[in-house]
């Protein structure tokens, strides 16, 4: 099972770093998203929707769309909308460089944490984005960056966990982001972020087996045994990845199209 599936799996979401908390809070207090008047929000990327949950708190008279290209994490994020309630979001299985959506259709597109190592086709994917944004719209892009370079090691263990490889020879420094970003948009905002994580192994275990007792995920239907098995998975990616962003920074940053 991938590490996607797995976090689908066992009922966790993925988040962007810094956490949905920041990530809205950046949005809102910038842009203030509007009070009475409707937008319309897409989130790329959206694994089970824990950054488009979130963003719908903040207006009621919004339209949020979530794409992912795993029907397995589709399928969940849908069930949980129907069983909180939150039927102005809907998410649909789709591939980021062919969006299923009118010219001019959204005023904040969300890149969401996978553009960066998970597409392709990244060129192709910002375009798509262009087309779909109204003129005075925002791309939110949330990239996570080297600052360092992590031993082949670590990096290898990296690629194992998420199913990627990596070309060595490109340098996922800041500049290059930013690079590929200035192309087709203008950096109008962006805040910097720190990791602070220091859990053992162990600790995320725990947390897990405290979870389950709450989740109506596929985890719970299992054997204590058989949770043992996913719990341990999930603990030793978690605590490898901790390791890997000791070496990164992350640009959550706000684009506008450029003139």
């Amino acid at each position: 099972m991938n590490y996607f599936d797995l976090y689908t799996f066992i009922g966790k979401d993925i988040v962007p770093p810094g956490g949905t908390e920041l990530t809205s809070k950046f949005m809102d207090e910038i842009y203030f998203f509007p009070k009475s008047n409707r937008f319309s929000y897409l989130e790329i990327a959206s694994h089970t929707g824990a950054l488009s949950r979130k963003i719908a708190t903040l207006d009621k008279h919004n339209e949020i769309y979530g794409i992912d290209i795993s029907s397995f994490a589709i399928n969940r994020a849908n069930k949980i909308c129907e069983r909180d309630g939150l039927r102005r979001i809907k998410y649909l299985v789709s591939d980021a460089e062919e969006l299923p959506f009118e010219d001019d259709y959204f005023d904040f597109v969300d890149l969401g944490i996978a553009f960066g190592f998970f597409i392709q086709n990244r060129n192709k994917c910002l375009e798509e984005c262009k087309r779909v944004l109204k003129k005075d719209g925002r791309v939110f892009f949330n990239s996570l960056f080297y600052v360092n370079q992590p031993p082949d090691l670590l990096t290898n263990e990296v690629e194992r966990i998420l199913g990627i490889t990596l070309d060595r020879s490109i340098k996922y420094d800041y500049n290059f982001f930013l690079d590929l970003m200035s192309d087709s948009f203008e950096l109008e905002k962006e805040l910097i972020i720190e990791f602070d994580g220091s859990f053992k192994e162990w600790e995320f275990e725990n947390h897990m087996r405290s979870e389950i007792k709450n989740t109506d995920a596929a985890i719970a239907k299992l054997s204590p045994d058989e949770q043992e098995i996913f719990i341990k998975e999930y603990a030793e990616s978690r605590f490898i990845l901790q390791m890997n962003e000791e070496y990164c920074l992350s640009a959550l940053q706000a684009w506008k199209v450029k003139d």
